[in-house]
């Protein structure tokens, strides 16, 4: 995997005896908190 320009977020999303899966959580920071949306996407919702 590429290197990323900051910390991504992950959680287990699922595991069984000898692998585990993550669900990236692209829009939350490390510290809990959520990137606001570019204006882009709050305009059109």
């Amino acid at each position: 995997m590429k290197k990323f320009g900051k910390p991504v977020v992950a959680e287990f999303a699922w595991r069984n005896d000898t692998s585990g899966g993550l669900r990236l959580l692209w829009d939350r920071k490390v510290d809990g908190s959520e990137d606001e949306a570019p204006e882009s996407e709050a305009a059109s919702a």
